[in-house]
């Protein structure tokens, strides 16, 4: 069954090309529409979280297709944050 999730996902039809802003109103969309995914939690005053951001963009260019890469801004979803 995984290979069929990868190999349907390595086409990459209807996937996204860089990092998608989610928010407490999509996160469950976001998750749940793609197999595989990454949700990078940042703030903007967080330093490691500022460094991790261009390889995040990088990543979700070179892994189209195979990995959804979502960004979570904390400060401003908090509801999601926490659970």
């Amino acid at each position: 069954m995984m290979d069929d999730i990868m190999n349907e996902a390595s086409k990459g039809n209807g996937w996204p090309t860089g990092p998608v802003e989610v928010n407490d109103g999509n996160f469950g969309d976001f998750v749940s529409k793609y197999p595989i995914t990454v949700v990078d939690c940042w703030a903007p005053w967080c330093g490691p979280c500022k460094m991790i951001a261009p390889i995040i963009e990088e990543l979700s260019h070179e892994m189209k297709g195979k990995i959804a890469f979502g960004k979570l801004n904390t400060d401003e979803n908090q509801g999601i944050a926490r659970d």
